[in-house]
């Protein structure tokens, strides 16, 4: 279940809404296309908060995902999705989980916050997914990377731990079955 979910909606526009749960997901795109979506909170202290599995859609300006025990950000066979402004952010687990066959997208000036096990993780057969002017905070593992990955792009993207940060400025492309940390930067 999932306390706010558009599903089969298409050329439509959401904004200033939320989808807060205890026990189910917080905001869900499914199945949908051509959709603008800005000034959405997705939020839950259980399960994903925020969720897109759909194609062609924009999500706008602080569209936050906050999770307790789960995932901030899930896309799960996203392709064209554009993410613009946007803060994702996990206690426990992943920022953002890139999966499936999600493909082609662009997430800008977004941030990923996680006191878990990795800011990003891409896996499965996910192809050229690219961030630029992203912030990953984490005190574990930045970015991982699955062997299936085809490369996308960072650029301009600031690895940030508590004791220290890196910028990489040039677009840098994504390896397959990478595990990027303090040490292996």
């Amino acid at each position: 279940g999932t306390a706010f979910e558009v599903s089969n909606m298409f050329n439509s526009n959401i904004s200033n809404s939320s989808g807060f749960s205890v026990a189910v997901n917080g905001f869900v795109l499914d199945t949908s296309g051509n959709m603008t979506i800005y000034n959405v909170r997705g939020e839950s202290t259980t399960f994903v908060a925020f969720g897109v599995q759909s194609s062609n859609n924009t999500l706008v300006n602080n569209t936050i995902g906050i999770s307790s025990s789960s995932t901030g950000f899930v896309m799960n066979n996203a392709v064209n999705t554009t993410v613009l402004n946007s803060t994702f952010t996990s206690s426990t687990s992943l920022s953002l989980n890139v999966f499936g066959t999600s493909h082609d997208n662009t997430l800008i000036n977004t941030t990923y916050l996680s006191n878990g096990t990795f800011g990003i993780s891409i896996s499965g057969a996910s192809l050229r997914n690219n961030f630029i002017e992203s912030v990953i905070n984490t005190n574990a593992t930045w970015l991982n990377s699955g062997a299936s990955v085809a490369p996308g792009n960072l650029s301009n993207t600031l690895f940030n731990a508590t004791n220290g940060s890196i910028r990489i400025l040039s677009n840098v492309q994504i390896p397959a079955t990478a595990s990027v940390n303090q040490t292996t930067l």
